[in-house]
């Protein structure tokens, strides 16, 4: 009944609505409010953990794979799984250019690239809100990305890198050539691995 008053609100002219995409410090505030929230979290997780106290099981699901789930992500590798197709900024995109992509794409981590293709580094969500939104348009992603990369190889498995994203704490790792590691092979996420857990439920 509300959503429809709402919509009813909307088509007539009384209530305006704008799209999130042209909202960036909207969008900038939401996302990090997300993340934090995950965060703290996980952090209450760990403490109750820690003092021996339950955990209900969504709680449990945040933090640990099931054995089945285990043996899925050990039996695949990295390669049928990670995105090939990687969307990637250059050492001279402008932070603001950076925070347009996401808010039009949705993802919060892209690679970055020099001009003949070499991996150099990594700029996340995390490091755009790090810049004042007035510095944003003349601040390079060279001078705030992150130099120091996660990997994986394409043979190891998913369940590799799921560990790594876990030791880590990080929602994405890079997949580059095991015998040239500049060079970046595809992306394999959280959300990847999630919907690889999915497969079997698929598949009935």
């Amino acid at each position: 009944m509300g959503e429809e008053v709402f919509d009813d609100a909307v088509k007539s002219g009384v209530v305006r609505t704008r799209s999130i995409e042209e909202e960036p410090e909207v969008y900038t505030y939401l996302v990090r409010m997300a993340n934090y929230k995950r965060k703290i979290a996980l952090e209450e997780i760990e403490r109750k953990r820690a003092e021996g106290k339950p955990l209900p099981p969504a709680s449990i699901r945040l933090i640990q794979l099931l054995p089945k789930e285990l043996g899925l992500l050990s039996s695949l590798d990295v390669e049928h799984v990670m995105t090939k197709e990687v969307m990637t900024v250059s050492p001279e995109t402008t932070v603001k250019e950076v925070l347009d992509i996401m808010m039009k794409h949705h993802h919060m981590g892209y690679p970055v690239l020099t001009g003949d293709g070499r991996l150099e580094g990594i700029i996340t969500f995390e490091d755009v809100t790090k810049v004042k939104p007035e510095a944003r348009e003349r601040t390079k992603v060279r001078d705030v990305a992150r130099k120091k990369l996660f990997t994986v190889y394409p043979d190891e498995t998913v369940l590799d890198a799921y560990e790594k994203m876990t030791e880590h704490k990080v929602g994405r790792i890079l997949v580059v050539d095991r015998k040239d590691p500049k060079r970046l092979l595809g992306i394999i996420t959280r959300t990847d691995i999630m919907q690889t857990l999915r497969w079997p439920l698929k598949r009935r």
